[in-house]
């Protein structure tokens, strides 16, 4: 951007070449002209390997970090737990966006070695941008600026039964952060966005190999649509979608991770990559939710579908925030899970229900907010 404007007219274009081996340089099809609405292209984007790994804010604990051999790949870790925060930074390549017509995608791996993420809020990740964070000193693999001064998405994961981290008193475990620090949920101008929690209820976030994805999305009405995923694909779930009207960020630099109060003795991440993809390669298993504005009562859906095999969707609203049970029986009574517990804000929400280990049969959910309770039967059909 010129905030100058050295120049507002030109009769001419330039091309200029030195030291090259090139023999011969052609020009093809050179046009000048004006439009009305002068349409301007999308950035060309090249997708990339995140390679710029080190730790900021001084957050080490006693761990060391090792660049992998390929770009995508760290490994932060020591001879036992980290003792506190261990954060890094995965500085990009460029400043990405989502284009009109793609969404941006942050995917890769995350393996954690001799513990999860068990404890209260042990585990933070997101995508941010700012100018703050300086250049990494190989001495030390830290970053010699700040970690403050960020925008963008804060997720996390929600782990057992633990409490669900307060935004500025608020319960949430996704937020926009909004040029703090990017790994407090307590700097001035934090939004929550979501209190959604893991699946099945109460899955504990343990040692092993999750995938991870974070998809940005830029709607036509000037919003901004964000699906997260983190899984190990046996076990723990935690995923969803949040719309943001006023986006807090739509360029980002970065994707930032940090492990606390862990028994986890090294922490990978494996092939971390940035890209743009077409809106229908989006994972389909993280839907948005058409419905907008905060609901005017309490409700409960029937689930879809209805038989089902082995999973199926539920549906509910709360007009207010407040305490919320969602809670699966069998025919005789005996619970046999419970997909939600705890604190979730006014809004629709969507929860699902996966049977994979239950026999076929008639089961009941019910739910239970402030004075709201409702009770519905679904079948599973294997």
């Amino acid at each position: 951007i010129d905030t100058s404007q050295v120049t507002t007219m030109f009769n001419s274009i330039v091309f200029g070449l030195d030291q090259n081996e090139a023999t011969q340089f052609n020009v093809y099809e050179m046009q000048v002209d004006i439009g009305d609405p002068i349409i301007v292209p999308d950035k060309p984007f090249n997708d990339f390997y995140v390679g710029d790994w080190a730790f900021l804010g001084g957050k080490k604990g006693s761990w060391t970090l090792t660049p992998g051999s390929l770009d995508g790949n760290v490994t932060i870790g020591g001879s036992g737990a980290a003792g506190g925060w261990s954060a890094i930074r995965g500085g990009f390549d460029d400043n990405v966006s989502p284009a009109s017509d793609k969404a941006l995608a942050v995917t890769g791996k995350l393996k954690l070695t001799g513990g999860g993420f068990e404890d209260w809020s042990s585990l933070r990740f997101g995508i941010f941008y700012t100018d703050s964070a300086g250049t990494i000193d190989s001495t030390n693999w830290e970053w010699n600026g700040t970690e403050n001064g960020n925008y963008g998405y804060l997720f996390l994961p929600h782990s057992g039964n633990n409490d669900i981290p307060t935004w500025n008193d608020t319960p949430g475990t996704v937020g926009a952060i909004v040029g703090t620090s990017w790994i407090s949920t307590n700097g001035a101008g934090t939004i929550v966005l979501s209190a959604g929690t893991q699946t099945p209820a109460g899955a504990v976030g343990g040692a092993g190999e999750y995938d991870f994805g974070i998809w940005v999305i830029k709607k036509s009405d000037g919003s901004q649509e964000v699906r997260y995923r983190l899984t190990n694909g046996s076990g723990y779930m935690f995923q969803g979608t949040v719309v943001e009207e006023n986006p807090v960020a739509t360029t980002f630099n970065s994707l930032n991770i940090a492990l606390n109060s862990s028994t986890a003795t090294s922490m990978d991440l494996i092939d971390v990559h940035v890209d743009q993809i077409a809106l229908d390669d989006v994972p389909t298993g993280i839907k948005s939710d058409e419905k907008s504005g905060v609901p005017t009562q309490y409700a409960l859906d029937q689930n879809y579908p209805n038989p089902f095999n082995p999973s199926t969707t539920i549906e509910f609203a709360l007009p207010k925030s407040g305490d919320v049970n969602l809670v699966v029986y069998d025919i005789l009574g005996r619970v046999v899970t419970k997909l939600v517990s705890g604190t979730l804000n006014a809004g629709y929400y969507k929860v699902n229900f996966d049977a994979s280990n239950l026999a076929s049969g008639i089961y009941f959910y019910s739910i239970t907010a402030g004075d709201f309770q409702s009770v519905k039967k679904l079948m599973l059909l294997k």
